[in-house]
């Protein structure tokens, strides 16, 4: 599964799902979480119980981590241009991926090269 995944990460196989996040006193759409799902050609469906541990074990989750980022962010700047108010793009970190030394930077440029507002980017450990 290791490699297949690695494959997967490399060739942009997997996909973010979004997850609406709505402020119940309003009903109004105030951000999103984006979820890695993985639909295998071999395996089919992967749970991300199943590959998210395998992520972290092989030490995958930082490239992952970095797409899903990268991705969530270009969504919501894609979407920005047909929202009339912004919201906010929630993105999981693993404690690997939070001792990764290169986090900061990593973040920073991904904000860059998108033009993301950082104040719409929620990191969740």
């Amino acid at each position: 599964m290791t490699t297949d995944l690695a494959t997967a990460i490399e060739r942009s196989q997997l996909e973010l799902y979004y997850q609406p996040q709505i402020d119940l006193a309003t009903g109004a759409l105030i951000g999103v979480e984006a979820l890695a799902r993985w639909n295998d050609l071999k395996r089919g469906a992967v749970s991300p119980e199943s590959f998210i541990g395998v992520a972290e074990e092989s030490g995958l989750i930082v490239p992952l981590g970095e797409w899903a980022l990268r991705s969530g962010c270009q969504q919501l700047m894609a979407w920005s241009k047909h929202l009339t108010v912004p919201i906010t793009m929630s993105v999981n970190l693993s404690m690997r991926q939070f001792q990764y030394p290169k986090l900061v930077d990593l973040i920073s440029t991904v904000l860059e090269e998108t033009g993301l507002d950082p104040g719409l980017l929620v990191l969740e450990l």
